[in-house]
């Protein structure tokens, strides 16, 4: 457990970090455009794949203890599905950090966030089996992704200021321009729940890039 909440303050330090990063300067009209050259789409994804590397290492931490747990208490049912789904987790994960194109980032990071956002879907799911339940309490999954969520959420407090500082820059052409950008982010701010504003963020990268 203690690598484990080592591996928390890193992640916490990295979230922090967006705090400081401002949107570049740059004379360019290209960087203030909706398309994948945009300076404030480039900052986000930077910034989100980092995260995401960041939080990939944080539930595989988790994972891997909670399989130790699971077998050593005769809780792992399926002991060989369980491990192929942890690979393919690790290959995703290896995936993200060696993805170098827009393209490949993007299609990186929404693999990670489906399988975390299926998860916690899974475990806040109110008509799970009594013994899915059981598990979830025994295993304090609901704990971990309280956590989770609090990283999110700090993420997400990151981004608002350098949108806010990307809106605070454009005149009004620019605005009813990319309007289309303002009512997105009328949604996300309004959205309060981690996984249904998760969903409302990973939309944003779409406004710019859309293959």
């Amino acid at each position: 457990m203690k690598v484990y909440f080592i591996n928390c303050l890193i992640l916490i330090l990295t979230v922090q970090n967006y705090l400081a990063s401002p949107v570049p300067d740059t004379d360019s009209t290209d960087k203030e455009q909706l398309n994948e050259h945009n300076k404030l789409f480039e900052l986000t994804l930077d910034k989100f794949v980092a995260f995401n590397a960041d939080l990939g290492e944080i539930c595989d931490e988790y994972r891997s203890k909670a399989f130790k747990e699971l077998e050593k208490n005769n809780d792992l049912k399926d002991k060989e599905l369980m491990d192929r789904e942890h690979e393919k987790y690790l290959k995703s994960l290896e995936k993200l950090k060696e993805a170098k194109t827009t393209e490949d980032k993007l299609m990186e990071v929404a693999k990670l966030q489906r399988e975390i956002i299926y998860s916690a879907k899974h475990v806040e799911d109110p008509n799970a089996d009594e013994e899915t339940k059981r598990l979830i309490e025994k295993y304090h999954v609901t704990d971990f992704l309280e956590k989770l969520y609090a990283f999110y959420f700090e993420f997400y407090k990151g981004f608002e200021e350098a949108y806010e500082e990307y809106i605070s820059e454009l005149n009004e052409t620019q605005k009813e321009e990319q309007k289309e950008l303002l009512k997105w982010h009328e949604d996300f701010h309004e959205e309060k729940k981690c996984v249904e504003k998760t969903e409302k963020f990973l939309q944003f990268f779409s406004i710019f890039y859309d293959e």
